[in-house]
């Protein structure tokens, strides 16, 4: 991706539970000039997800063989799982003229803003950690164990917040599409 197409590059982060998949969706039924960029992940699908759709699910072996091949914009260990950008990702929805979405935790999103300098940053940050938990667990998709690392990774990623463009509290779906909305139309040259 060269830097003349990383200001038609956004990228959303936060942590796990915050809602950042909801708004996202929301955004996208509003505005059909956005697209989601699919990312790629060694994480075991969830109940309804689908390859292609979600994410593109693969393997270790596969995910390191392209990781290896340069082939990822970025790429990551989350939670015990590899997450990573197909650099074919982006210049596909590139060439079909759409501002792209990223929704990728901190550490990529930091990797992917020192290689394109011109994208944009959004944080969505829970109302509390209280909240945070409670959202986690009523998805009751994870054990409890599993709930207590991701509310230890996202103190990791809050941390990060103060490098971000835009932090929106996601107290309302509503209205945090409504102020990330305003900063997208702030930016002027995003489509």
């Amino acid at each position: 991706m060269t830097s003349s197409n990383s200001n038609h590059l956004l990228i959303v982060s936060g942590p796990s539970g915050v809602g950042k998949g909801t708004i996202i969706s929301a955004l996208l039924e509003r505005n059909p000039t956005l697209s989601v960029a699919i990312s790629a992940t060694t994480r075991r699908p969830r109940t309804g997800e689908t390859s292609g759709t979600h994410y593109y699910f693969m393997n270790h072996a596969e995910f390191r063989k392209l990781a290896n091949n340069g082939e990822f914009l970025e790429w990551c260990e989350v939670h015990g799982n590899l997450y990573g950008t197909l650099k074919s990702e982006i210049s596909r929805l590139n060439s079909i003229g759409k501002t792209v979405l990223l929704e990728i935790d901190t550490q990529g999103a930091m990797k992917v803003k020192e290689s394109n300098p011109g994208c944009k940053l959004i944080f969505i940050e829970p109302p509390s950690m209280s909240e945070l938990e409670s959202r986690l667990r009523s998805r009751g998709t994870e054990k409890s164990d599993v709930v207590a690392r991701r509310i230890e990774g996202a103190k990791v990623e809050m941390s990060a917040k103060g490098s971000y463009d835009i932090r929106v509290t996601n107290s309302t779906v509503a209205q945090s599409v409504n102020e990330i909305e305003k900063f997208i139309l702030s930016l002027g040259d995003i489509k």
